[in-house]
């Protein structure tokens, strides 16, 4: 019983790395167009800090000598280092992807950082290659929503909503990535039989689910700039597009895995 409430705690904590902490600043963004209020630069440093915390109560759920807590102190606070910069950072270099992509693979970095924390009995290069779908998705999703910020602004005041076509296509592709999931089951049980891969395969279908149903739900939606489905829009853009690009990279790991599963024994030679 013990065994199975670390489980969901652990798969809790995974799941608050990969979608409210690792896009609280999108998130926060797209709270105050809804609600038409600027936001200040720094409530995003604030809400980061507040979502560190529910992750240490998660973790101290497990107890104290379950977590390496120097290890966790030190990614916090790298974290909110990064947010600093990213909020100190000159307007023009937000549109610069030679800011953007090295500030994206370090806040990816640290999000592998903390979920490696959370399964400390696992081997290292078993944690990396396990993280790897959502460390990529992940980072897909943040090049993308960089991206479309960028857009946004260089369009100054002009209404810019994102294409319904996004959505429809989003709509189709991720059931499919989930039947494409389903049919892997081989890989998947193996994938899964470990704490670590069951909950990251956990985290991965909730993604794929979650940004499905929102980009789904976004369709019928007369979306304006400002208005209450202006917020709603850009969340299902950014979690369907790490729902997707979650999706393809963990289908690429699982068909890696068979080919070397299947790759045949090479000839013995005579000695």
């Amino acid at each position: 019983m013990a065994d199975a409430w670390d489980a969901k705690l652990r798969t809790a904590a995974l799941f608050t790395l990969f979608i409210p902490l690792a896009f609280s600043e999108d998130f926060v963004q797209a709270a105050a167009a809804g609600g038409r209020w600027q936001e200040p630069a720094w409530l995003f440093v604030v809400v980061d800090a507040l979502l560190l915390g529910v992750l240490a109560a998660l973790l101290l759920a497990l107890g104290r000598a379950a977590v390496p807590w120097r290890g966790y102190a030190l990614g916090a606070g790298l974290y909110l280092a990064l947010d600093v910069v990213s909020w100190q950072a000159p307007d023009g270099w937000r549109d610069r992807f030679l800011f953007v992509i090295p500030m994206s693979l370090a806040y990816v970095a640290l999000l592998v950082l903390f979920a490696a924390l959370l399964f400390p009995a696992e081997s290292p290069r078993s944690r990396l290659s396990t993280l790897t779908p959502l460390a990529l998705g992940t980072f897909a999703a943040y090049i993308g929503a960089e991206y479309w910020d960028a857009l946004s602004r260089g369009a100054g005041d002009a209404p810019q909503t994102i294409s319904q076509e996004y959505f429809a296509q989003a709509s189709q592709v991720i059931p499919l990535l989930l039947i494409a999931i389903g049919f892997e089951a081989r890989f998947f049980q193996r994938y899964a039989s470990q704490p670590l891969g069951r909950a990251v395969t956990i985290v991965t279908v909730a993604v794929l689910c979650i940004g499905g149903a929102m980009a789904l739900t976004t369709l019928p939606m007369q979306s304006r700039a400002g208005a209450a489905g202006g917020w709603y829009e850009y969340a299902a853009f950014v979690i369907s597009l790490e729902g997707a690009s979650v999706g393809f990279a963990m289908l690429f790991v699982a068909l890696i895995s068979l080919v070397n599963v299947q790759r045949p024994a090479p000839p013995a030679t005579d000695s």
